[in-house]
């Protein structure tokens, strides 16, 4: 695991946005985290936000953010017709 601090400023960022206080997402993993954030907002997280805001614009991948990924059964048929 890496050994790094934050600044205050940013551990009450992190606390603010996601309204749990720090020292407890400190000791959490990232799904624990997830769920608490659901509970407390009471609806499962989104991870496509381009739907919902315009303003943040995916810089990933093309092709997952198009939906445009193919699957490893339809790249497996394909090469079993070869």
């Amino acid at each position: 695991m890496l050994d790094f601090t934050l600044n205050n400023q940013t551990m009450q960022s992190i606390e603010y946005s996601t309204g749990i206080p720090f020292s407890k997402i400190q000791n959490l993993d990232a799904i624990s985290i997830d769920k608490l954030i659901e509970k407390k907002i009471n609806k499962p997280l989104s991870l496509n936000y381009t739907d919902k805001d315009k303003r943040l614009q995916s810089r990933g991948n093309i092709f997952i953010f198009n939906k445009m990924y193919i699957k490893m059964d339809d790249i497996d048929k394909k090469l079993n017709e070869i």
